[in-house]
């Protein structure tokens, strides 16, 4: 999938016309594009991705990465059978489209511990619809990093920050970090500028 900076849309920020330093600006956008989704731990780009559950999986099947896109299939292998696949009706896909918080399957009838299943496995797909998709604080950021890079560059500077990201790069991906909650419970919170997690509370799951 295209990624959601242009070579024309940087090269216009730069303010560079010529051709000869493409492959470089080519280069810089993905790397600040995965710095980015590093640093958020969303998908800028969409991606196909699996998971494997072994053994129960309980009333909830959280999906790694944000955001979510589409839920292609999912598998059931029982304990010494024959993988099968699940019929959509007995789970709902919630969080689709929803960035900053990973998306999940919330079964219709519940998983149980002693219920005698070896593994599941979800293939899905997360990351925006289309590039023009993508949060423009985050096309910001994108481009704050190839514009960094690009005048390191050609200053002959190979190195930037010495940790993490620069100031204000942070400060505009900071609203798109995933949230991470604990195991037990629904621990609310946000993330600050310095990548830390901030509680104030208990929400509801």
């Amino acid at each position: 999938m295209a990624e959601p900076v242009t070579l024309a849309f940087a090269k216009q920020v730069l303010l560079y016309d010529l051709d000869d330093q493409d492959p470089l600006i080519d280069l810089l956008i993905v790397s600040g594009r995965m710095q980015a989704e590093t640093y958020t731990g969303q998908t800028f780009t969409a991606a196909a991705t699996t998971l494997v559950v072994d053994g129960p999986v309980g009333a909830v099947t959280p999906l790694p990465g944000a955001p979510l896109a589409s839920v292609e299939t999912v598998t059931e292998v029982p304990l010494g059978g024959v993988a099968t696949l699940v019929d959509p009706a007995a789970y709902v896909v919630e969080g689709i489209g929803v960035w900053g918080v990973p998306g999940r399957l919330r079964w219709i009838v519940p998983r149980g511990p002693l219920e005698p299943v070896g593994g599941l496995t979800v293939a899905y797909t997360v990351g925006p619809a289309a590039p023009e998709d993508v949060p423009a604080p985050v096309v910001r950021a994108i481009l704050e990093l190839v514009r960094d890079g690009f005048f390191r560059y050609q200053q002959g500077t190979a190195t930037g920050p010495e940790y993490g990201l620069p100031y204000q790069v942070a400060a505009l991906l900071v609203p798109y970090r995933v949230e991470l909650r604990p195991v037990l419970g629904d621990l609310t919170g946000h993330w600050d500028l310095t990548g830390h997690w901030v509680t104030t509370g208990w929400g509801s799951g």
